[in-house]
């Protein structure tokens, strides 16, 4: 296999990966966030410091450029980020801080 044919194969495993990436970090950010005020919130700080590490290895692995993983990472922690914000969990508990009774009570 040639040098050319190596870096496409290698294409559609970033993909897959930077997919799967943005999905594990939005939800481990996400259950960080519910469970901050238990001690077990420190497991998923740490499965989420593990999950950068292994992602950013697989891509300069996988391109063999620091930079292109530094610049995929960034774009990842974008995407979860902006899911977070738009759609997620942590627009709910970072930016609506008021406590309503009522509001609660229809859950209960």
């Amino acid at each position: 296999m040639t040098d050319m044919q190596q870096k496409h194969s290698s294409v559609p495993e970033i993909v897959g990966r930077s997919l799967f990436y943005t999905l594990t970090n939005y939800l481990l950010i996400s259950m960080e966030l519910s469970f901050r005020a238990q001690w077990f919130s420190v497991l998923f700080s740490a499965a989420l410091v593990w999950c950068n590490m292994e992602y950013w290895n697989a891509v300069y692995r996988l391109t063999g450029k620091k930079l292109a993983a530094w610049a995929l990472w960034d774009v990842c922690i974008a995407a979860s980020t902006g899911v977070a914000y738009f759609a997620g969990i942590s627009k709910e508990r970072l930016f609506r801080l008021q406590y309503n009774k009522r509001v609660a009570a229809q859950y209960f």
